[in-house]
C-alpha cells in the first residue's frame, strides 16, 4: 500500500492555469546551428535531434499530439536538446512529454518519475530555484502515491528533497530560508524512519539520512556561534550574546535579534522580546537534542556493525566532540575526541586522518558523512589559514588580487577548548570603517574551532592567521 500523503496534489513548475496541452512542435522549436558553430560531437547530437523532431512530426500526424509515443521521442529530444546547451528548449520539450504522460496514464503514475527527474536537472542547470522547490515537492507527492511506507525508493525521495531544502537554504535570503531548513529536518527524519523500517534500527543505511539531521540543525544554530552552556541557556537563564554583524547593515539571518541590545522598553516592546526569547530558547534546545541523539545513533551504527569502516566511526566521534563543542560541552568535546584519536592510531590510514583532522585547528564545518572540513562561517565566503611565508612575502598580492572584496586578515591564538583568544586584525578592507572591523571581530571571537592535539591531548594553538572574505 502506497504511503499516506496529503491527497491535494502539490503545485508543480510545469502547471498552469491555461493548460491547453501541445499544438506541435514545428513552430517552436530552436533553429538549426550552422555546422561550423558545433564541435563533430554536437554536430552528431545536432543530427540525433533532428531524427527525433522528424519521428516526433510523424507520430504527431498519425495519432495527434497527444499519442503516448510521443512521450518517448520527447524525452530522448530533451536530452539532445541539454547536451547542445539549450536548457531553455530541452525544458519545453521535457514539459510537453510529461503533459502528454500524465493526460494518458494519470496525474500520479509513476511513469513520469524519469521525465520529472530530468526537469529538475534542467531547472538546475537553469538556475531556477522556484521551479526548483516546486518539483521536488511534486517528487516527492509522486513517490509517496507509488511506493508503500517502508520502501526505500520513498526514503531515496525523501533523502534527494531534503538535500535540495538545504541547498535553497543556502540561496534564499531571510527570512524565507528557514523554512528550507524545517523542511529539510523534517524530509530526513522521514527517510530515516522508512529506513529503520525496512532494515531495523542498526541499519548503516541509516548514516546518510542521520547525518542530514545533524547537519540541518547545525545550520539552524550555525549564526550563534558558541552556545554559552546549553544546560543554562535553556532554562533561560542565559541570551545568547550574538555578534554585532548581526546589525542590519550586515544582517543577512533569520533569527531575533539580541534583545538586549534593544533600547525600546516600551511594555509592548518587552512583550515582544519575551516571545522572541521563548523562540531562541526552543530554537537551541530542539536543535541540540535533535543533533546529539542523531549523532549518537550514528556512533552506535558503527559500534553494533564492527565491519563498518574504523576511520569512518572515527569521524563520527570527531562530529560528536565537534558538537558538544558547540554547545560548550567541553569536557564531553574532549572526551570524544581523544576516543577518535585512539580509533584512528589503530586504523591503516590513521596518522593520516589524524593529520587532517587534529594536527591544527578547525572551524566547526558542516557535518556530513566523512566530509572535506572546510573553514566556512554564516557571512564569511571563505577563510583560509596562511603560513607565515604567504603573511609576509604574498599579502600585498593577496590584497590586490581581492580588489573591492570585503576581508579581513586575523591573528589569533586559539585555547585548547577551541576558543578564540588575543584576536589582532593585521589588515581589512574596508581598510578605517571601525564598524567592518567591530563585525569582523565578532564573527571570528565567536567562531567555534576544534583545537589541535598532541599526542590524543588538546593544546592550545598560538598565532594562528586567517584571511576571511565576507559578503
Amino acid at each position: 500500500m502506497a504511503e499516506e500523503v496529503d491527497s491535494d496534489m502539490p503545485e508543480s513548475s510545469t502547471q498552469s492555469s491555461d493548460d491547453t496541452g501541445p499544438e506541435g512542435l514545428l513552430s517552436e522549436m530552436p533553429e538549426i546551428q550552422e555546422p561550423e558553430q558545433l564541435t563533430p560531437e554536437e554536430m552528431e547530437i545536432q543530427r540525433t535531434a533532428n531524427q527525433y523532431l522528424d519521428r516526433i512530426l510523424e507520430l504527431e500526424a498519425e495519432s495527434g499530439a497527444y499519442n503516448n509515443a510521443l512521450v518517448e521521442q520527447l524525452s530522448s529530444l530533451g536530452l539532445a536538446y541539454n547536451n547542445l546547451g539549450n536548457h531553455t528548449y530541452a525544458l519545453d520539450v521535457f514539459n510537453r512529454a510529461l503533459h502528454i504522460n500524465r493526460v494518458n496514464e494519470g496525474l500520479h503514475n509513476i511513469n513520469q518519475l524519469p521525465i520529472l527527474d530530468q526537469i529538475i536537472k534542467t531547472n538546475t542547470a537553469l538556475n531556477d530555484y522556484d521551479a526548483l522547490n516546486k518539483n521536488h515537492g511534486y517528487m516527492v507527492w509522486v513517490y509517496g502515491r507509488n511506493y508503500d511506507g517502508d520502501d526505500l525508493k520513498l526514503a531515496e525521495a525523501y533523502s534527494r528533497a531534503a538535500n535540495w531544502q538545504i541547498d535553497a537554504f543556502d540561496i534564499t535570503p531571510p527570512p524565507d530560508s528557514l523554512k528550507h531548513l524545517i523542511m529539510a529536518a523534517n524530509y530526513f527524519s522521514k527517510s530515516t524512519d522508512i529506513v529503520e523500517r525496512a532494515k531495523g534500527p542498526d541499519a548503516p543505511e541509516l548514516i546518510n539520512s542521520l547525518y542530514g539531521i545533524v547537519n540541518a540543525n547545525f545550520k539552524l544554530v550555525e549564526p550563534y556561534g558558541f552556545v554559552p552552556n546549553i544546560d543554562t541557556f535553556i532554562s533561560g537563564k542565559l541570551y545568547p550574546m550574538m555578534p554585532s554583524n548581526f546589525d542590519s547593515e550586515f544582517s543577512n539571518s533569520p533569527y531575533p535579534r539580541n534583545p538586549y541590545r534593544a533600547l525600546d522598553y516600551s511594555p509592548d516592546h518587552l512583550s515582544r522580546i519575551v516571545q522572541e526569547e521563548k523562540y531562541t530558547f526552543s530554537l537551541v534546545q530542539n536543535a541540540y537534542k535533535s543533533g546529539r541523539n542523531a549523532l549518537i545513533r550514528i556512533i552506535e551504527i558503527y559500534e553494533n556493525n564492527p565491519d563498518l569502516p574504523r576511520i569512518s566511526y572515527a569521524y563520527a566521534l570527531t562530529h560528536m566532540g565537534d558538537w558538544y563543542l558547540r554547545f560548550y560541552k567541553r569536557s564531553f568535546a574532549v572526551e570524544n575526541y581523544q576516543k577518535a584519536y585512539q580509533t584512528l592510531i589503530a586504523t591503516e590510514y590513521g596518522n593520516e586522518a589524524i593529520e587532517a583532522l587534529f594536527s591544527r585547528p578547525r572551524s566547526l564545518g558542516n557535518f556530513e558523512y566523512e566530509p572535506e572540513f572546510e573553514f566556512e562561517r554564516h557571512k564569511v565566503v571563505s577563510a583560509v589559514e596562511l603560513t607565515d611565508e604567504e603573511k609576509d612575502e604574498m599579502l600585498d598580492e593577496v590584497i590586490d588580487e581581492l580588489g573591492e572584496t570585503k576581508f579581513a586578515l586575523v591573528e589569533f591564538n586559539i585555547s585548547r577548548y577551541g576558543a578564540v583568544r588575543n584576536l589582532s586584525i593585521l589588515a581589512s578592507n574596508p581598510p578605517d570603517s571601525v564598524r567592518f572591523r567591530r563585525m569582523a571581530r565578532a564573527t571570528v571571537n565567536s567562531t567555534p574551532f576544534r583545537p589541535r592535539l598532541e599526542n590524543g591531548q588538546p593544546i592550545t594553538t598560538e598565532n594562528v592567521k586567517m584571511l576571511y572574505r565576507f559578503q
